[in-house]
């Protein structure tokens, strides 16, 4: 804005006896008068071509109001504005306020009243300026951060469909192997071949139900471990119940979420315990019970898989036992990063800790 000494004003004022004693005051103030507008219209185009800068702008004047002319010179070319008015009317004040009118004189006013109230309309002006500018930042921030979330959130949504697709295909790819060792476990006359090809479908289709969980599941990251635990088990109990034997399946529900890297190698080790368990802890088709407990404590989460069978030797060591399936159950424990205790009384009992959301590889 210009200094005091080149401070350009126009006057818009419609009787020629008031302009004459408004153009004397501001003069007297040591400004500049570029101009005399007799209406709204005049005010409004010549505050365009001459670019003064301050208008004192009478609000009586004929075919446009100054209230309506300074409303489109705001717009149209922003200038301060003073507003020139003979009755103290408050509410036409705040009008003008509302409008962004930056003050007002009482008429007719003296040099000392126009030069502070156009100190005051400038600094107001330059205010409503900043805003301006700041809500326009703003609004252009809000309009790019509105774009962001819309591109994201379609990508997560092409994310979350790319999943479920990858997941129900892998699901679907499981079940396929899964058939074929079924197939394969059908023709084979030798017992052993037979139980070991028995075995590796089930551990595929332990993999496999994880896959059809996560792409049925809500965040298509974590699925909820024990229904999956509770079908592992049931699909076990099934093929590997001893026929004439009474052995029960008492496992805990309480949910407990895991994400995909955890609960694949969680659910092949229980896989690999309840078939031992289910093979050889209850011979001569004696009666027992299978426990299975799974919770989250903290960031950690406790496996227990228990059965009151005819237990292990007291010499068995988990890290140099021949059984496959055990070696199994020692290489998934590592890849949770979890430990192990076995428990020899009563039965045979596997205590396992691994730590929650740890990456499992």
């Amino acid at each position: 804005m210009n200094h005091r000494a080149e401070m350009r004003v126009l006057i818009a004022e419609d009787e020629s006896l008031s302009g004459a004693t408004i153009r004397d005051a501001v003069e007297q103030c040591g400004f500049t008068p570029v101009g005399e507008a007799f209406n709204g219209y005049e005010a409004i185009a010549m505050t365009e071509t001459l670019r003064p800068d301050v208008v004192l702008m009478d609000i009586q004047m004929p075919g446009l109001d100054g209230l309506s002319a300074a409303q489109r010179i705001l717009y149209q070319s922003p200038t301060p504005i003073v507003i020139l008015t003979a009755h103290n009317d408050i509410a036409l004040i705040e009008k003008a306020s509302a409008f962004g009118v930056g003050a007002y004189l009482l008429k007719p006013p003296n040099a000392q009243e126009i030069a502070r109230t156009v100190a005051i309309a400038i600094a107001r002006f330059d205010d409503m300026l900043a805003l301006r500018d700041l809500n326009a930042r703003l609004q252009a921030e809000v309009g790019e951060r509105a774009l962001i979330e819309q591109q994201l959130r379609q990508t997560v949504k092409e994310r979350n469909l790319l999943l479920k697709e990858v997941y129900h295909r892998v699901k679907n790819n499981f079940m396929a192997v899964s058939a074929l060792l079924e197939l394969q476990a059908d023709s084979v006359e030798e017992r052993h071949t037979r139980e070991a090809l028995q075995e590796s479908v089930h551990r595929v289709k332990s993999m496999s139900l994880i896959h059809e969980r996560l792409y049925q599941s809500q965040t298509l990251s974590e699925i909820n471990f024990s229904e999956s635990a509770y079908i592992i088990a049931t699909e076990l109990f099934h093929t590997y119940q001893p026929q004439g034997s009474n052995i029960l399946l008492d496992i805990s529900r309480k949910p407990v979420m895991l994400p995909a890297e955890q609960a694949i190698p969680c659910a092949l080790l229980l896989n690999e315990l309840v078939s031992n368990a289910l093979k050889y802890a209850f011979p001569g088709g004696r009666n027992g019970t299978i426990r299975i407990d799974i919770r989250d404590v903290g960031d950690e989460v406790f496996l227990t898989v228990n059965d009151n069978g005819v237990g292990l030797p007291n010499d068995f060591d988990i890290q140099r036992t021949s059984s496959l399936g055990i070696r199994l159950v020692a290489g998934f424990i590592q890849q949770l990063h979890g430990s192990c205790t076995l428990n020899h009384a009563n039965g045979t009992q596997f205590d396992m800790t691994f730590p929650k959301n740890a990456s499992a590889c």
